[in-house]
């Protein structure tokens, strides 16, 4: 009986050492974006140009308007935040600046994520997903761009 709880105690504790991390190493969504609409155009390009485009990530590549990683090597870091948590840090700043116009929803889960690719060196962040929604958001340029998964 004392081996078949110390089996059971060692199983929890490994449990809650390795599960439910606030930063993973994920895959990306295996799936392809549209660029719905762009919500504040960038410095130097026309969003209006980029609506109706895709962004696709699978099976460790990704191509799109965006983000491109074709040879592989293609890798994706992400944090969970409340929606308090995330426009109260300072790396989405920019974000909090422009928070009338995002509309994320403030009651799901918010996702973060950040995509390298070992082959160019190019790197996407950030990636903004909400819990069981199918819309996403992308900074890029200084402009928004709201995306729908395909």
């Amino acid at each position: 009986m004392v081996l078949k709880m110390k089996k059971l105690l060692a199983i929890v504790v490994l449990g809650l050492l390795f599960g439910g991390n606030a930063t993973s190493n994920a895959t990306p969504v295996q799936t392809t974006w549209v660029i719905e609409k762009y919500l504040l155009s960038g410095a130097f390009l026309d969003g209006e140009k980029l609506v109706g485009k895709t962004q696709r990530f699978h099976k460790g590549l990704a191509e799109g308007a965006f983000f491109n990683c074709n040879n592989g090597g293609l890798n994706s870091w992400y944090a969970t935040y409340s929606y308090e948590e995330f426009f109260n840090n300072k790396q989405f700043e920019y974000f909090l600046q422009n928070k009338s116009i995002l509309n994320f929803p403030t009651d799901k889960k918010i996702y973060v994520e950040k995509l390298t690719c070992a082959d160019n060196k190019s790197v996407l962040f950030p990636f903004i997903q909400f819990e069981d929604e199918d819309i996403g958001f992308y900074e890029f340029d200084n402009g928004f761009y709201q995306l729908r998964k395909k």
